[in-house]
């Protein structure tokens, strides 16, 4: 199965909200996701099996300019796929997306009780820093 990540198109949305449903169910994870899909720049990874000719969305990265720095507003990955690797594909999309656009750092809000999460952006090297964990680019 090949993952491609590509910008979101408009007839995503529909998908994305439901996935959305079916990480965080009706609590506001999901609210959270309609005001993210609205307010954010959004890259969405995509599986396709080229034998079967099928293709879903299997997860996808929000993030927003935030004065120097780029946010991640949320990563999600599908259940069905959290141990393929799409989150380090996502971030690795959106890191640099952050270095082309001349950004210093990466920064995301991962809550003490998020370890799985945690753990996720500190082997990426994020530390923590003034607004969250941060990840200085190489460029900066």
């Amino acid at each position: 199965m090949k993952v491609d990540v590509r910008e979101l198109h408009d007839d995503d949305r529909p998908r994305l909200l439901a996935l959305a449903g079916e990480a965080f169910g009706a609590g506001l994870g999901a609210g959270e996701t309609v005001a993210v899909l609205t307010g954010c720049h959004v890259f969405v990874a995509e599986t396709r099996d080229e034998i079967a000719g099928e293709h879903e969305i299997a997860g996808y990265v929000a993030v927003v300019d935030a004065g120097g720095a780029l946010h991640i507003r949320q990563l999600l990955v599908a259940p069905a796929h959290t141990e393929e690797h799409i989150g380090g594909q996502l971030c690795d999309w959106a890191e640099g997306y952050a270095i082309s656009r001349g950004f210093e750092r990466v920064c995301v809000d991962v809550s003490d009780d998020e370890l799985r999460a945690r753990v996720f952006y500190a082997s990426r090297g994020y530390a923590p820093g003034a607004e969250g964990l941060e990840l200085v680019l190489p460029h900066a």
